[in-house]
């Protein structure tokens, strides 16, 4: 369990996201604060050193900060990413290849301006999202912009160049006429939904099982199993995904065997409503689901997936509005 008697004393805690590959996790409060705690080697913290982190410390909200709150924040391997009040974008941590989006590429311990010009700087932004090397942002009218590492074309900017500023995301092709719902930034791909309810990602994964060779988005089919379903939520780390149809079932897909199936739901009352999922990573098979009685009560099923060795690991969440990932522990609001 967390330690709330210092700093999270008297706090509610609105949202929780782990960093990809879990090495720090990252908490906002209901009043738009942060705080953060785990490994700190680049900064990714946020309290302006690189002093690892045991108890939760608070974000550094001077600078850039001053006088904000944060909306949502997105966590990835070592840097973060968060939306203001203001409707602009912050980040810190590592910057290699320019995943912070400030235009350079050193890495900062404490949050600076995402540099928002051109289309972007007449646009809203409504998701973020911060994955092991690049980052990825949704607009209100659709729009998708990336930067950072690109060497797997998780950009999807047509061309496999780094990016230290926010870049238009190509939307021809399997994209054209696509309303984007919710978007999602792993190790090397980016992965999406659409209001139709398909998934389609760009890159590779982390063991060169791609969703697709090149920048080029392709539609996620989870090895045919949702060729005839409408997807409401997804959720994948580097080589697991879950997806959760608009009838309740819930697949499962390890991307590097290419093993597919539908998760056994018998255990779980037909009177409750599945309304999150989680994924962890070890040996141990397992799956865990988060389920809604009566809007109030929540029930955590755990579930065996058919084949043991899946990399796959319930863990605890509640209360939690969108899907998160991580590696090895939990974190329960």
């Amino acid at each position: 369990m967390v330690d709330k008697s210092g700093i999270l004393n008297d706090k509610i805690i609105s949202q929780v996201t782990l960093g990809c590959l879990a090495f720090f996790v990252l908490a906002r409060s209901e009043d738009g604060m942060l705080y953060s705690w785990g490994s700190n080697i680049y900064g990714q913290i946020g309290d302006g050193s690189y002093q690892e982190r045991h108890q939760p410390v608070a974000v550094f909200m001077e600078g850039v900060l001053s006088g904000k709150t944060i909306t949502t924040a997105s966590a990835g391997r070592f840097h973060v990413v968060a939306l203001a009040n203001d409707t602009m974008m912050y980040a810190w941590g590592l910057n290699i290849g320019g995943r912070l989006g400030d235009g350079s590429a050193i890495n900062r311990k404490e949050p600076v301006s995402v540099v928002m010009k051109g289309d972007l700087k007449r646009k809203r932004v409504v998701q973020i999202a911060a994955g092991d090397v690049h980052t990825v942002a949704l607009t209100s009218d659709g729009t998708l912009f990336s930067w950072g590492f690109n060497r797997c074309g998780m950009l999807g900017n047509d061309t496999l160049r780094f990016v230290s500023v926010p870049d238009a995301v190509s939307m021809g092709g399997t994209l054209k006429d696509k309303n984007i719902t919710f978007i999602t930034a792993g190790e090397f791909h980016t992965t999406i939904l659409t209001r139709d309810g398909h998934i389609y990602s760009w890159g590779l994964t982390d063991f060169g099982a791609p969703f697709s060779v090149d920048d080029v988005p392709v539609r996620v089919s989870m090895n045919g199993l949702l060729d005839e379903e409408t997807v409401s939520q997804f959720i994948v780390n580097d080589f697991d995904m879950l997806a959760l149809t608009n009838g309740g079932k819930l697949g499962y897909w390890n991307i590097r065997s290419n093993y597919s199936t539908w998760v056994n739901m018998n255990n779980v009352d037909s009177e409750q409503t599945l309304t999150s999922f989680f994924i962890g990573r070890n040996t141990m098979g397992f799956l865990g689901v988060l389920c809604e009685q009566d809007k109030s009560e929540y029930i955590q099923q755990m579930q065996e997936v058919a084949r043991p060795r899946l990399s796959l690991q319930a863990t605890q969440i509640f209360c939690i509005t969108q899907p998160s990932i991580a590696s090895s522990h939990r974190v329960a609001l």
